[in-house]
């Protein structure tokens, strides 16, 4: 897994997106990856990003 943490971010008039998020950031961090999970209106900047693999 990568070294820099990967975002999770989500974007929802209900629940539901939020809860699949949740899961994606749930699975990636039992694979050992450092997840940053906000709402999308809250990512303001990037760091890095790198997009697939």
């Amino acid at each position: 897994m990568p070294d820099q943490p990967i975002l999770v971010a989500y974007a929802s008039h209900t629940v539901s997106t939020e809860e699949v998020a949740e899961a994606i950031a749930t699975a990636l961090q039992e694979h050992s990856a450092r997840v940053d999970m906000h709402p999308v209106q809250d990512v303001t900047a990037l760091k890095s990003c790198r997009v697939g693999g």
